[in-house]
């Protein structure tokens, strides 16, 4: 009988078997068949169980005649069963069979007796020279209350008695915290301590002094209260600007001034977002909506005022978004308007402006409308009807009259289409009416 020992044994476990003639010679048998039963041996009666997968149809092995065999997966075998391998198996034209025993079991069930394997529990007795005797497997481990604190005690007295034995676990301890000189928290010399931790000696000295004259003023536990009496003045003495030398001798209030002096320095920022130095700061430099400090006031707009809004719109034309100004074409007094570019128009003039969307808006109508910023919901110049020269290709115009132009402004203008339900923004550009020379 073979054993299967299934905590060692890897997750398939083959089985094999060599086929041969009558004279000895090597041969593939034709018909080969391998079935394996449980067997519990709980009584007298076989159980001719199959185990999962059986019957398997075996194959050749590495290519070598007549070694036939299958891998079979250990955990169809149940560890403490017996199974019966019957092959079943024609060779040389004769039908013969084969049968193998087995036993499941694992190998932590062969352990020499009082001696426990990885895993197991170990249990001592309710007397301490008990622990000597190896306990069975699977029971706990139980020592007395006067047993745990004789061991207790033997293994804290060897920790305390090793600080200074080179090579104790102590010693080892003491040398990761507190560093081989152990001068950190053992010394009681404030020039080493000064050295180790690089403290000003001074306050190591102070600190030194008041706790020779007052050894009764031992460190507050956490969440006790801290009371300072005469000792506070003692120490504030010792620690004084006079007892430092320059440039550490700036004392508490004068750091406190200095503070104040950069405050009043800086200005009155109301400190909250966008109210605080990076507000202003980044109102200066961009132009996106919504990031204008309250502080600001007057008529300052980020939006256009910006370095971001003037790079892209600069006065007087030039750079990456030049100004197309009011031009004369015959006797029509017009500007051309361009996406996200600025259009001047001097105050009380009646100009017409032009525009050009790049597409075929057969069908649709244009309109202009203008506010000081988008999310108004007043307009500066009323929503109006535009005028399509060849909607084919996208172009028109729309006029102002002098009453819409009568005041200076910096205004949001914007042509939308629509066609039945539907509404596209074709345009935005800003729209500047600036006050004009002669009255």
């Amino acid at each position: 009988m073979k054993l299967l020992f299934l905590d060692l044994f890897p997750a398939y476990i083959p089985f094999i078997v060599q086929c041969t003639k009558a004279a000895g010679d090597k041969i593939d048998p034709t018909v080969d068949n391998l079935i394996v039963y449980e067997e519990g041996g709980a009584d007298a009666t076989f159980d001719s169980t199959q185990i999962t997968g059986s019957p398997f149809d075996p194959a050749k092995v590495n290519a070598k005649t007549g070694l036939w065999g299958v891998l079979i997966p250990k955990t169809a075998f149940t560890a403490g069963k017996f199974y019966l391998a019957l092959w079943e198996i024609t060779v040389d034209t004769k039908t013969t069979a084969k049968i193998e025993r087995y036993f499941a079991c694992n190998a932590a069930q062969f352990k020499a007796a009082g001696f426990a394997v990885a895993g197991d529990a170990m249990t001592l007795t309710s007397t301490y020279d008990a622990a000597k005797t190896a306990a069975a497997p699977g029971a706990a481990m139980a020592l007395t209350s006067g047993e745990r604190t004789t061991l207790t005690g033997v293994i804290w007295n060897a920790l305390l008695s090793g600080f200074t034995t080179v090579g104790s676990i102590g010693k080892k301890l003491a040398d990761w915290v507190l560093g081989n000189d152990n001068k950190a928290l053992i010394s009681t010399d404030a020039q080493d301590l000064s050295t180790t931790l690089k403290v000003d000696a001074k306050v190591v000295e102070a600190a030194v002094a008041l706790a020779t004259s007052q050894p009764n003023y031992a460190p507050a536990k956490a969440g006790d209260a801290m009371t300072l009496t005469s000792e506070y003045n003692r120490a504030k003495t010792a620690l004084a600007d006079t007892e430092y030398t320059a440039p550490y001798n700036i004392g508490i209030a004068n750091i406190i001034t200095y503070i104040q002096n950069v405050l009043t320095r800086l200005g009155d920022f109301a400190g909250s977002t966008p109210n605080d130095v990076m507000g202003f700061l980044k109102a200066i430099m961009r132009k996106d909506e919504g990031i204008l400090p309250s502080q600001v006031g007057g008529t300052f707009d980020n939006q256009t005022d910006s370095l971001q809004a003037l790079r892209d719109n600069p006065v007087g034309g030039g750079g990456g978004g030049t100004i197309i100004l009011p031009v004369m074409e015959g006797a029509v007094y017009s500007a051309l308007a361009v996406q996200d570019k600025e259009v001047n128009i001097v105050r009380g003039d009646t100009p017409t402006i032009f525009f050009d969307l790049h597409g075929n808006y057969t069908g649709w109508t244009a309109k202009f409308g203008a506010k000081v910023k988008p999310k108004d919901t007043g307009y500066i110049i009323p929503v109006k009807n535009c005028t399509w020269t060849d909607a084919s290709v996208g172009q028109g115009y729309f006029e102002l009259t002098s009453t819409e132009t009568a005041n200076e402004a910096k205004l949001a203008g914007e042509i939308e289409l629509t066609k039945d339900t539907k509404h596209l923004t074709a345009m935005r550009f800003i729209l500047r009416i600036i006050e004009d020379v002669i009255k």
